[in-house]
């Protein structure tokens, strides 16, 4: 089945119309409850380079679209010219001729050889009749287990709805008087803004805000 988030003309489109992928929130209008949230970290130990961004996606195939064609792309292209001083650029093409230009920096064959799995193993979903947020869940456990090193760090996390980043965020009770400082809410009150962005218009419009500017990197 062709779908218009599997092709990095949409991509590009939707980037020269100037409309932003990074930390969009754009819900399932049908179906709140289909959207899903992503966190995507480069972290560069070397430079002091820190992207962080929050973004809600309307469905599972936008989201697989933005992480093969917008996240992976960026993130790799800027491990293999991490030499160069350049501010992290991203690169719109199809993810085979993506693939042909790493293959062709130089950059260590292992590490390319990686790069090229993770990619390959995102276009296979394509394929699948029913992908599951489970699938996308364990995709980037993987990844991220593969891309922390000590001096850059690569990392997804997905959430399928906004308690769960709420359970994420406040899974250690040690940690919970520094986040609810860092945050401005309680506990509570941090589980009750979650728990209503399905119900309420405004905490809907402002929740990926929210998460760029109070929750930030999680990492």
């Amino acid at each position: 089945m062709s779908y218009k988030y599997n092709n990095y003309y949409y991509w590009e489109n939707v980037l020269s119309n100037k409309k932003e992928v990074w930390k969009c929130s754009i819900m399932n209008t049908l179906d709140l409850q289909k959207s899903i949230y992503i966190n995507t970290t480069i972290l560069d130990y070397d430079k002091n380079t820190l992207d962080n961004n929050w973004a809600c996606y309307p469905d599972i195939k936008s989201l697989l679209g933005f992480m093969q064609y917008i996240y992976l792309p960026t993130a790799f292209f800027y491990i293999v010219n991490s030499d160069n001083d350049d501010d992290i650029f991203m690169p719109i093409c199809s993810t085979e001729e993506f693939i042909e230009y790493i293959k062709k920096t130089g950059y260590n064959e292992s590490i390319v050889n990686i790069m090229e799995q993770n990619l390959n193993e995102l276009i296979s979903y394509w394929d699948r009749e029913e992908l599951s947020i489970n699938t996308i869940k364990e995709f980037c456990y993987k990844f991220n287990n593969m891309w922390n090193n000590e001096k850059n760090i690569l990392y997804i996390n997905v959430f399928s709805n906004p308690s769960e980043i709420a359970d994420f965020i406040i899974k250690n009770e040690d940690f919970i008087e520094v986040v609810e400082e860092d945050i401005g809410l309680s506990k509570n009150q941090f589980y009750n803004l979650c728990e209503n962005v399905y119900y309420n218009k405004f905490t809907k419009n402002i929740f990926v805000e929210f998460l760029n500017n109070k929750i930030g990197c999680i990492v």
